[in-house]
């Protein structure tokens, strides 16, 4: 209902001939609620069950149009999620755990009307689910070896803005890409 009530204030706004920065911050703002609520009724979810979160904090991300605050009209799911590095012996049920978060988070998401990605760049996929080295390893390998599958998934990747959770892991993940790029004309 609120993505409907949503789309039809945008159809308000683009016949008033409203600024599109504006239009565009709008429904980034109602597009983050959305998701921030159904993140929450996922947690809700898993905490109803019984299960317990790991003590590693997490940052749900949102990639490409929506990660640069520009999905206007319903579109399909971009999004990714970082977690906290973990001891080894922690980390199979830490990243567990994070991936049926997010599939539940997806579901929702879903229901509310955002496509499932048809290339599933999306955090219940497990490529798109890692903790913070695993990003900054896969960062690092697409910006030294600039394959043309890398330079597309760095076009998408790296157009990331964190929506809820820790965003200090979203801040580590912006450093390094500027520090990997240092000298990396050949990416550039």
């Amino acid at each position: 209902e609120i993505r409907d009530r949503a789309e039809q204030l945008l159809r308000k706004y683009i016949l008033q001939e409203v600024s599109i920065a504006f239009i565009s911050t709008v429904m980034t703002e109602i597009n983050d609620e959305v998701i921030i609520r159904c993140i929450e009724l996922a947690e809700a979810e898993l905490q109803a069950e019984g299960k317990q979160r790991p003590k590693a904090n997490y940052c749900w991300l949102a990639l490409g149009s929506e990660g640069r605050g520009e999905q206007l009209l319903r579109t399909d799911q971009d999004n990714a999620l970082v977690f906290e590095d973990v001891p080894e012996a922690a980390y199979e049920l830490t990243k567990a755990y994070y991936l049926d978060f997010a599939g539940r988070v997806t579901h929702l998401l879903n229901g509310v009307g955002f496509e499932y990605c048809p290339a599933d760049m999306m955090a219940s996929n497990p490529a798109w689910c890692l903790s913070l080295s695993e990003w900054k390893q896969q960062f690092s390998n697409w910006i030294h070896k600039p394959e043309p599958k890398a330079v597309m998934f760095s076009t998408i990747f790296f157009d990331f803005r964190p929506i809820y959770g820790d965003r200090d892991l979203s801040h580590f993940l912006t450093e390094h890409i500027f520090d990997a790029l240092n000298d990396r004309e050949i990416f550039l």
